[in-house]
């Protein structure tokens, strides 16, 4: 892509640097939120030899897995809006590689939207429902 064509297509995004500002700030909260996830899964001690002392930790440190939970879910919603804005960049128009980036980003963040969701609807109620 030449030059012109690059100023042609920065001219045709609405403040495209804009943008890959926020987009690049997204990724880095994506990052930060992530090690917090990681951190806390480990706290709370969920990597036993068994299945059943695994969900005996969870019961036991229930809010900091409950805070990596969380932390999944928050992440993914910056990732996709992360991708998304990206999506909108000068930057991703050049080259096939560089323009699936930012939609492998929605559907990751989406991927981990949808896991946490999905982890939330087969939990139990913790009341009884008569």
């Amino acid at each position: 892509m030449s030059n012109s064509e690059i100023s042609a297509s920065k001219e045709s995004h609405s403040n495209p640097d804009g943008s890959a500002r926020r987009a690049g700030i997204l990724l880095l909260a994506t990052a930060a939120l992530t090690v917090v996830m990681v951190y806390t899964r480990v706290s709370a001690g969920t990597d036993r030899e068994t299945i059943l002392l695994s969900l005996q930790a969870v019961a036991d440190n229930s809010l900091m897995y409950g805070l990596s939970g969380a932390m999944r879910f928050i992440s993914g919603l910056t990732f996709l809006a992360a991708g998304l804005l990206l999506a909108r960049t000068w930057i991703t128009q050049e080259g096939l590689a560089a323009r699936l980036v930012p939609y492998l980003f929605v559907v990751s963040g989406g991927g981990h939207v949808k896991k946490c969701v999905n982890e939330i609807r087969r939990r139990p109620s913790p009341v009884p429902i008569l």
